[in-house]
């Protein structure tokens, strides 16, 4: 459900239950140009993350009715169910003296039924915006990319060539930031072939300092120097080393002598 006031060209206190409307699980919101159809959605982002659903306004002050009296408040509040759990985001804006103070408010539905503070008991804009990116897990751009297409966007996708048509779904959608991934991709790529043939070409280097040309050949080498480390090792375990010793000194002996 969504509640506004002195909101847009809207100078009354304005109810869309959208869950009474939705109920066959589809519903069109139609009228003439300018005759506040894309207010609702603003005041729907508006509520959520204090900027409109086109991002064209984000001052609290610049959304109020012009025609609304003084006195009346302007207000947006938005009830929502996210994964089983009913929040309430509210921002309010009255004249105090000469000038309008805004005011912000969060609360969440318990298992009794009852609203209480999702957030602290005076919460700033800020921590509005904070909490339903946590709630909804889209940040402001996302939802309105996602959730609410900006108006005039689809007209001029389905009447636009294919190179226009690349440009405005890059512009919905946020898809530069898809292309500087595919471009770090293909940057790591392109170093890892370049690790790579270093060290092919260090591999070539090794086997030519062997004569070998292939693989196969180094491990024939290995394989033959292997069997002599084996042989070389079996003699130096066979040698008495010791009896040799005595031998030498016995000579050295009678030499000395």
């Amino acid at each position: 459900k969504i509640e506004f006031q002195a909101f847009g060209p809207y100078t009354k206190h304005e109810v869309v239950d959208f869950e009474t409307i939705s109920s066959k699980g589809l519903f069109l919101i139609c009228g003439k140009t300018g005759i506040g159809k894309t207010m609702i959605l603003d005041a729907m982002t508006f509520a959520l993350y204090g900027k409109s659903s086109g991002n064209a306004r984000d001052d609290f002050e610049a959304m109020r009715s012009t025609n609304a009296d003084p006195s009346t408040p302007t207000f947006v509040k938005f009830i929502f169910e996210n994964n089983g759990e009913y929040y309430l985001f509210e921002r309010r804006l009255e004249k105090k003296r000469t000038n309008f103070s805004a005011s912000y408010n969060v609360q969440k539905k318990g298992e009794d039924g009852v609203w209480r503070n999702a957030g602290s008991e005076n919460p700033k804009a800020t921590e509005l915006n904070k909490l339903a990116e946590e709630i909804i897990g889209l940040e402001y751009g996302q939802f309105s990319q996602v959730i609410v297409l900006p108006q005039g966007k689809f007209e001029k996708l389905l009447t636009s060539n294919s190179d226009d048509k690349e440009k405005i779904l890059t512009s919905i959608f946020g898809e530069e930031k898809w292309k500087l991934i595919a471009e770090k991709f293909f940057d790591d790529a392109q170093n890892c072939k370049n690790q790579l043939d270093e060290v092919k070409k260090r591999i070539d280097s090794s086997l030519k300092e062997e004569n070998c040309d292939t693989f196969q050949e180094l491990r024939f080498v290995i394989e033959h120097m292997e069997k002599e480390l084996k042989e070389l090792e079996g003699d130096f375990i066979k040698t008495d080393f010791d009896k040799k010793k005595e031998i030498y000194q016995k000579q050295l002996m009678l030499v000395n002598s």
